[in-house]
């Protein structure tokens, strides 16, 4: 309901859906209900940009299903520019990891570079990433969401979340 905005069980639906990395948008009902449209707009996409900062790109639509007005654009836009089963290849993934982390590279973890050997896309719904890298365990928060946000940007994933996983990469030469 665009009179009330979002609410704190919308809150918990939209961090569930979030958490499994499924397609979201939100809609706003009973737009043409309130007075002041622009003013209103504005502030309901300041707290969905405030208070969902972990969901980027993420589409909204102002409706009045009573009337149907603009209930065909939510359509429109589902049928035209979702992918929900988006393969990217591997060689791109791994070119992405590569630019990403030469332009930015994670701090020394005790004097020593984090190698970001390779990554390899293992899930398509909901967008699953596994990064092989030395000191996986130790990597650090803010450079996750770093690498999250850099590859949302670059593949222009819309509308869903995705995982990054990170996991070692065996020393060859070392025998267990």
């Amino acid at each position: 309901d665009c009179n009330n905005g979002l609410d704190r069980q919308d809150k918990k639906i939209i961090n569930l859906i979030s958490k499994r990395g499924k397609f979201l948008i939100i809609v706003f009902n009973k737009f043409d209900l309130t007075n002041e449209k622009k003013k209103i707009k504005k502030e309901l996409l300041s707290q969905i940009k405030n208070e969902i900062y972990q969901l980027k790109n993420l589409k909204c639509f102002f409706i009045c299903s009573l009337y149907s007005i603009d209930v065909k654009k939510i359509f429109n836009y589902i049928i035209s520019s979702v992918v929900l089963d988006k393969n990217i290849p591997t060689s791109k993934i791994n070119y992405w990891l590569k630019k990403t982390t030469s332009q930015n590279p994670h701090p020394l973890i005790k004097g020593k570079k984090v190698s970001f050997k390779y990554a390899l896309q293992i899930n398509t719904s909901p967008i699953k990433i596994k990064i092989f890298s030395n000191y996986s365990k130790k990597i650090i928060e803010s450079y996750k969401r770093y690498l999250k946000n850099n590859f949302i940007d670059y593949f222009k994933i819309k509308d869903q979340s995705i995982k990054l996983l990170f996991t070692n990469t065996k020393n060859p030469y070392i025998n267990n």
